[in-house]
């Protein structure tokens, strides 16, 4: 019997700032953006048959602007400072 599945995932976005007249506008509101997410997922204890798992789930992450007056390791710097936190429990139908 399988008892817990993990997921782990790691994404990195590194977008070069606009210059032009026209800069498109980016629903994050970001030029630099990570995220790590991790999930584990579980049959419900004595119903292992049944199709809704346990799921419990954390996230960690940021999007900040490219600031061009300073340099790049001081973006990336303000990137990983104080990320936001997610962390929590449901149930998934699988």
């Amino acid at each position: 019997m399988q008892l817990w599945t993990c997921v782990i995932q790691l994404e990195l976005h590194i977008t070069t700032p606009c210059v032009s007249a026209n800069p498109t506008v980016d629903s994050l509101g970001g030029d630099l953006a990570y995220g790590i997410g991790v999930s584990m997922f579980a049959p419900i204890p004595k119903k292992e048959h049944w199709p809704l798992k346990l799921h419990t789930f954390m996230n960690i992450g940021k999007c900040v602007q490219y600031d061009t007056d300073r340099s790049f390791t001081d973006n990336i710097t303000k990137m990983v400072t104080n990320p936001s936190v997610s962390v929590g429990v449901g149930l998934m139908y699988r």
